[in-house]
């Protein structure tokens, strides 16, 4: 093999590389999301939000809502692990620090009717961010809340991902809906990023062809001292 196609393999496996390798961005806007009661604490469980964009990965990149005239047709779900008890002070969290949910739950993305990843919470956090205090709100002031968390899961058609869920935050309100533990308020928008794991099979083939290009380098090398 004549230098110029060795360079030619090893470009192209170098971006082979880059494309299993390459991040995943989604973004979504709009639903509810409700607290409701499990069988030992609470969990949080998201209703009606629309995928709104998909970026860095050319069979699902999308753009803009589909009702707004963009190309975006699907939704992100979610749905978070159990809280450690059940006091309203966990979901409404106005005096305390960000509360601690445990792994499992689901996330979902669909585009187009179809399923194109599910996965879960490793861990997450439900934080309160509003301006409110625990007395109530003064004029200008609000409630709103933020999940965030890292999240594991599977692509349609293969590739194992892991990714930190940004954030996913609520709208604004002047009444505390979580005031009792339990309540529902609107999505405001949210992020992630996906950073996909090739499986197995494909990594033994990046290997490989790394291999024969070193050994093809080292033969050509040899016969040039000869």
């Amino acid at each position: 093999m004549n230098r110029t196609k060795l360079v030619l393999v090893a470009i192209a496996t170098i971006c082979f590389c880059s494309a299993a390798f390459a991040d995943t961005g989604f973004s979504n806007q709009g639903g509810t999301l409700t607290s409701k009661t499990g069988s030992t604490g609470y969990y949080l469980q998201s209703s009606g939000s629309q995928l709104s964009g998909i970026t860095g990965n050319s069979t699902y990149d999308c753009s803009g809502l589909s009702s707004q005239g963009g190309s975006c047709d699907g939704t992100v779900s979610y749905t978070t692990g159990l809280s450690n008890g059940l006091s309203a002070a966990l979901m409404n969290n106005i005096t305390g620090g960000p509360t601690t949910l445990n792994p499992g739950g689901m996330i979902k993305i669909t585009e187009n009717g179809s399923t194109i990843f599910t996965g879960s919470f490793t861990n997450a956090t439900w934080t309160y961010i509003g301006t409110c205090t625990a007395s109530g709100c003064a004029t200008g002031q609000y409630y709103e809340w933020e999940l965030s968390g890292n999240i594991t899961g599977t692509f349609t058609g293969g590739g194992q991902a892991n990714g930190a869920l940004i954030e996913l935050t609520t709208q604004k309100m002047h009444t505390d809906p979580f005031a009792h533990g339990t309540g529902t308020i609107g999505i405001a928008g949210g992020t992630g990023t996906l950073s996909t794991v090739p499986e197995s099979g494909t990594l033994i083939m990046l290997g490989t062809g790394l291999v024969g290009i070193a050994l093809l380098t080292r033969k050509r090398n040899f016969g040039l001292r000869a």
